[in-house]
C-alpha cells in the first residue's frame, strides 16, 4: 500500500500530522469560503425564514452519509474502530450535554469550528471565546468538572444499539441511500431559497471532506503500529488534546497535531484570499459575559455529549450513530430555546454587525 511505503520513508508521525493538515486545511478553506455553521441553520428554522443556510447544512450532512456508508460498502471504512458506534454512550450525557451546546453556540454566535475558522480570519472576540472553550472543555475532560461529567453521564448510560442503521436492518446499503435522499432533497430546497451553485458546491465538499477523513484515519489505523481511532471531523477532543500537548511541551505528533493548525491555516488563507479578514472585538463588556458563558456551556456540553455540531451533526450523523443523533436533536432545541429566550425577545439580528479594531 501507498500508505505503508509512506510510513516507511518519513515515519508515522509524519505521515499522520500531514494527513491531519490535509484534511484541516480543506475544511478551513470550505468552511471560510462558504461560512457554513450549524447555529445558522438552527436560526433559520427557529425564525421561519427561508434563507441558503439549511439546505447547505443539509446538503453536508446528506454527502458525508452518502460517502461514508459508500466507504463502508467499499471495504474502505470498517465500524469496528469508530468510537461512536462500539465504546458505549449515554442518553443523559448527550441529551444535557447537546441542549448545554445548543445553548453555547447561540451565545457565542457560533458552533467550535465556526469559531475556529473566525479566530484565523482575525475575529478577536472568537480567539478569546475559544481559549475559555478549551480551558473548560479541559477541565471536563480532566479536570475538576470530571466527576460533574460523569454523574450526568452515568444517569441513563447506553451500552448496545448504537448503529441506528444496524438496529433498524438499514445496513450500509440502506443508509448510503438515505444520504442520496437527503442530499437531493438539499438541493431542492436550495433551488428554492437561492442557494448560489458555489455554496452548493461547497456544501458537497464539506461533507466529502467529512467522509475522506473516515477513509484517512482508517488506512493509518489499518497499518499503524499503534492504532488510532477511526472517525470523521470532530474538533473539541482533538483541540483539548492539542492545546494540552503545547502546554506540556510536550506534544504528540498524530493525525490531531496536524488537523487543527489545518484548519487555520486553510481559513487563514481563504481569508486572505477573499479579502474576508478583518479584526473584530466584543461590541460591549457585557458583550464578552455572553460570550464567556456560551463558551463554557459548549465546553462542558460539548464533552458530555461526546461531540461539537460538527463531531454529532456531521460527522456523527454519516455513520448514523445514536447517541450523535440524540446530541444533534438536543443541540438544535437548545439554540432554537436559547435564541428564543435571549437573542428573538431582544431583537437581535441572526449576524450581529461585527466591531472592527482601527489599525494603529
Amino acid at each position: 500500500m501507498m500508505v505503508e511505503a509512506w510510513i516507511e520513508q518519513f515515519g508515522e508521525p509524519a505521515v499522520g500530522v500531514a494527513f491531519g493538515l490535509l484534511a484541516g486545511a480543506v475544511f478551513g478553506v470550505l468552511a471560510q469560503l462558504s461560512r457554513f455553521c450549524m447555529r445558522s441553520a438552527t436560526i433559520e428554522v427557529w425564525r421561519g425564514q427561508r434563507g441558503d443556510r439549511l439546505p447547505l447544512w443539509l446538503l453536508a450532512v446528506g454527502v458525508a452519509l452518502l460517502a461514508t456508508q459508500g466507504l463502508i460498502l467499499a471495504g474502505v471504512v470498517t465500524t469496528d474502530p469508530i468510537r461512536q458506534l462500539n465504546s458505549g454512550g449515554s442518553l443523559s450525557g448527550a441529551a444535557i450535554g447537546g441542549l448545554l451546546f445548543g445553548a453555547g453556540m447561540i451565545l457565542t454566535r457560533g458552533c467550535v469550528s465556526r469559531l475556529m475558522v473566525l479566530s484565523a480570519s482575525g475575529n478577536l472576540r472568537a480567539i478569546v471565546t475559544t481559549i475559555v472553550f478549551i480551558g473548560v472543555a479541559y477541565a471536563t475532560m480532566r479536570g475538576a468538572l470530571g466527576e460533574a461529567r460523569n454523574a450526568v453521564a452515568g444517569l441513563a448510560p447506553l451500552s448496545g444499539g448504537l448503529d441506528i442503521a444496524k438496529s433498524v436492518g438499514l445496513g450500509a446499503a440502506g443508509a448510503a441511500a438515505l444520504g442520496g435522499l437527503i442530499m437531493l432533497g438539499a438541493l431542492v430546497l436550495g433551488a428554492r431559497r437561492g442557494l448560489s451553485v458555489w455554496m452548493a458546491v461547497g456544501g458537497i465538499l464539506i461533507g466529502l471532506a467529512v467522509a475522506g477523513t473516515y477513509a484517512l484515519t482508517a488506512l493509518m489505523n489499518s497499518v499503524s503500529f499503534d492504532p488510532q481511532p477511526v472517525r470523521g471531523l470532530s474538533f473539541i477532543a482533538t483541540i483539548v488534546n492539542v492545546a494540552a500537548g503545547l502546554v506540556a511541551q510536550a506534544p504528540k505528533l498524530d493525525f490531531d497535531a496536524g488537523l487543527i493548525p489545518g484548519v487555520f491555516a486553510g481559513a487563514f488563507l481563504a481569508a486572505l484570499a477573499s479579502r474576508s479578514f478583518r479584526v473584530e472585538w466584543f461590541a460591549s463588556p457585557l458583550a464578552s459575559v455572553r460570550y464567556i458563558i456560551g463558551a463554557a456551556l459548549m465546553g462542558f456540553g460539548g464533552v458530555l455529549a461526546g461531540g461539537c455540531s460538527m463531531g454529532n451533526g456531521v460527522s456523527g450523523m454519516a455513520i448514523l450513530a445514536l447517541p450523535a443523533f440524540i446530541a444533534l436533536v438536543a443541540m438544535w432545541i437548545g439554540a432554537g430555546l436559547t435564541d428564543r429566550l435571549v437573542d428573538r425577545r431582544q431583537g437581535i439580528a441572526a449576524e450581529p454587525t461585527p466591531v472592527l479594531v482601527p489599525a494603529e
